[in-house]
């Protein structure tokens, strides 16, 4: 139940297992990383319903922000996850995460629907761009530790060019047994009124998304943008 669909569930299943169990889980998840240490920018907790996934953590730092642990949390929001960017990055994050989580189950708390928000790049190098930013040992990492983590939903923004222009990204950041054709996505939807379009691939029960934009950027910045993406997430859990 530790990484079950249904929000609740995974939150209780984090009550009922030894706590042994899970600093020995969040150890394996930080030893498997390229440097042996969790990655810059990346904060998730050890069983994220939602993984966000960009190219890095972006470029528009805090100069005042102390310095943070990034090691996965247990049973609580990461502190990652209210890093103070002038871009307003995370503010937009925990919004759309907890939308999309309340929307589940409604009953859930927001700080209970935080502890099931996490996020991930293909690069700990901060830019303001994603083009080129991805490198191949994190793009390969990124996708293996999202099957140990087990989200249900991998959310991406901003990050197809990487994927389907960089061709060697696009097969690091894949499945090895069933790879993913980035090209062709298996379920589409249109957002709003607009040409823009959220696609979405399903492996292992993980329900891989391309939002339809950046969360910083048009259309996504446009009002009630987030909470219409929230309900084409719920929707696309319900029809595939």
């Amino acid at each position: 139940m530790l990484f079950s669909f249904s929000p609740r569930e995974r939150l209780d299943a984090l009550k009922s297992t030894d706590p042994k169990e899970l600093i020995l889980l969040k150890q394996q998840l930080i030893e498997s990383s390229p440097q042996k240490r969790w990655p810059f920018g990346m904060p998730t907790s050890i069983n994220p319903l939602i993984l966000f996934v960009g190219a890095s953590p972006g470029g528009s730092p805090d100069p005042y922000q102390p310095i943070l642990d990034y090691s996965p949390s247990i049973g609580k929001p990461h502190n990652g996850l209210f890093y103070d960017d002038k871009a307003g990055f995370w503010r937009k994050t925990r919004k759309l995460g907890t939308l999309v989580i309340n929307n589940l189950d409604s009953k859930v708390t927001e700080d209970e629907a935080l502890s099931l928000i996490g996020a991930l790049n293909l690069s700990e190098s901060q830019s303001s761009s994603a083009s080129g930013i991805s490198e191949l040992s994190y793009a390969e990492w990124t996708f293996n530790i999202i099957s140990k983590l087990k989200p249900r939903f991998v959310l991406m923004g901003g990050l197809k060019g990487e994927l389907l222009k960089r061709k060697e990204i696009g097969k690091a950041f894949n499945s090895s047994l069933k790879p993913i054709n980035w090209n062709k996505p298996e379920f589409i939807i249109r957002f709003r009124e607009t040409n823009y379009k959220t696609s979405v691939w399903l492996r292992d029960n993980i329900k891989f998304i391309f939002l339809p934009n950046h969360v910083g950027r048009v259309p996504m910045t446009a009002e009630g943008s987030l909470k219409y993406a929230a309900q084409d997430i719920i929707k696309i859990e319900n029809k595939y």
